[in-house]
């Protein structure tokens, strides 16, 4: 989990559910793979209030099947099907939230994505936004070649 709570990034100064991450994948060669154990609990790290930004791929298909509390707000794109669109989607609910006095804001994003609009982290530190940002390292890269 990746935080931009001050003073500095990746501090981890959001509480989370004390059993959150300690439950262990399966050992075994052939173990579920490590998505299906993370999204499940991904809902216990919700709150009342909170925007949850879900950028296209992986997170976007995890998100639906956890349950929300009530009050939050999820911002998902499907139908086009572009990447990089969510962490300026992520600026513009942080400060949405921060003038109607909603929760906190959250994004899950892959790590292909976040580089065509990584940039925008600087403007959420200028104008103070502390946004959650969970990086999947989903292990696709950014450019796939497909061969015939």
């Amino acid at each position: 989990m990746l935080t931009s709570s001050p003073p500095a990034f990746g501090l981890g100064l959001e509480r989370a559910p004390a059993d959150l991450m300690r439950r262990p994948p399966h050992p075994t060669k052939d173990a579920i793979p490590p998505s299906y154990f993370f999204w499940p609990r991904v809902g216990e790290f919700f709150r009342p209030k909170d925007i949850i930004v879900t950028e296209t791929s992986s997170p976007n298909f995890a998100i639906p099947d956890i349950p929300l509390p009530k009050g939050s707000i999820l911002v998902s794109q499907l139908l086009w099907g572009s990447i990089g669109w969510s962490v300026g989607s992520l600026l513009g609910a942080s400060l949405a939230a921060r003038t109607k006095g909603l929760g906190r804001c959250i994004l899950f994003i892959g790590n292909g994505s976040i580089q065509l609009s990584v940039q925008e982290l600087s403007t959420m530190l200028w104008v103070g936004v502390t946004p959650i940002i969970f990086l999947v390292n989903n292990r696709i890269p950014l450019n796939v070649t497909f061969e015939e």
